[in-house]
């Protein structure tokens, strides 16, 4: 999706398969009864419960444990370890816990009403829905159920969760059946309320995405140190003339993190490189090998694949993206007014104190360190 689009407007569910998150974290959920709003469940657990109660009920059956809810809760804190500073963990936390709690009640409630569908599941259903969340790794159910096996689930379970999650894209289906398309006149009106409200909005910068292979060198090492990252840099770039694979050179000789994808640093615009390597990355032409750039972290080569330059936007470029979010803006609402539906319909009960976890301690600056790319790329 462009800047522009995903700039200008939220939408609400990206996909069906993230539709039961439900509501996002930032928006302001809709006034219901006390025992049935989402966020009223995740502010009335208390603390200090046993990891083995019951933490939420709901329409009459225990649907999760509070140990059970802490080990995914933990994990989900975990993988934020590198994107949020250690001290931002605790004020997110309970804006996690509260999605958290959404994505089981909403889960659930769907499931429930999967369960009670009588149509039978085929093999093509099992196939179809394994080839969509494998993006075509997976296309044999028998190969699903020897790794559901091998993870301790035996088969009936395997084929039953299977089948469910078929019952559930049915659902979603039936739910978002009949949507009217988004019109070409449609999308030109949300352009133009967009600029109208941002004008800045159809602003491109201009652009680079390039490469470079990073000889590191401290910049107060001594002469013979320098004279030594000096000479490899230049044998790498005269490999590099005479044809060399820019990625394969980068794997092998690159000091930055960014060696791994071949040395591709992405598209960046000014601003965000030291002085000396901006300036190479902005002038030299597309395609070609540059001279060697001396910066306080070394020598690079670079290598600019793409150079766009300052512009506007229009219409007819992202009108393609402005019709699919719409679109996808048209599911999100249908399906979210379809999970008030069922929250509104549903006995939510808590039953432990507290949906308590152990803090999850962030990776410190020097842990992160080797997975951060160095502040010339910045």
């Amino acid at each position: 999706m462009s800047r522009f689009f995903a700039s200008t407007t939220a939408l609400t569910v990206a996909c069906l398969g993230a539709i039961l998150v439900g509501r996002s974290i930032a928006e302001e959920p809709a006034a219901q009864t006390e025992t049935n709003t989402v966020d009223s469940i995740a502010s009335a657990i208390l603390d200090n419960a046993e990891d083995n109660k019951p933490a939420i009920r709901i329409n009459g059956k225990d649907v999760m444990t509070i140990a059970q809810f802490n080990r995914i809760l933990d994990s989900q804190i975990a993988r934020l370890g590198g994107q949020v500073r250690p001290e931002d963990i605790a004020k997110i936390r309970p804006q996690i816990r509260t999605r958290l709690i959404q994505e089981i009640v909403n889960t659930f409630l769907v499931q429930d009403v999967a369960d009670a569908d009588p149509k039978p599941v085929s093999d093509d259903d099992r196939i179809r829905i394994l080839t969509e969340q494998s993006q075509g790794m997976m296309t044999n159910v028998q190969q699903y159920v020897q790794m559901a096996t091998a993870g301790g689930m035996d088969e009936k379970m395997a084929l039953e969760n299977l089948d469910r999650q078929v019952r559930m894209e049915r659902i979603f289906v039936a739910q978002t059946n009949g949507i009217p398309a988004v019109t070409e006149a449609e999308a030109k009106t949300r352009f133009d309320e967009i600029v109208k409200a941002n004008p800045d909005a159809v602003k491109k910068p201009e652009l680079v995405t390039a490469s470079h292979i990073l000889v590191r060198v401290e910049k107060d090492a001594d002469e013979a140190t320098k004279n030594a990252a000096k000479e490899k840099i230049e044998k790498v770039r005269k490999e590099l003339l005479e044809g060399g694979d820019f990625a394969k050179l980068a794997q092998e000789y690159s000091d930055c993190p960014s060696k791994a994808n071949g040395g591709s640093l992405g598209e960046f615009g000014r601003g965000r490189m030291v002085p000396e390597f901006e300036k190479a990355a902005f002038e030299q032409k597309v395609g070609e090998i540059g001279e060697i750039v001396e910066t306080d972290f070394g020598y690079h080569v670079v290598k600019v694949e793409k150079h766009d330059p300052a512009g506007t936007v229009t219409f007819e470029e992202v009108r393609d993206e402005i019709i699919e979010g719409m679109g996808r803006e048209r599911i999100g609402e249908k399906i979210s007014n379809y999970l008030d539906g069922l929250r509104a319909a549903a006995k939510i009960e808590i039953l432990a104190d507290e949906v308590v976890s152990q803090p999850v301690a962030a990776p410190s600056a020097t842990e992160q360190k080797d997975e951060e790319l160095p502040a010339w790329a910045l």
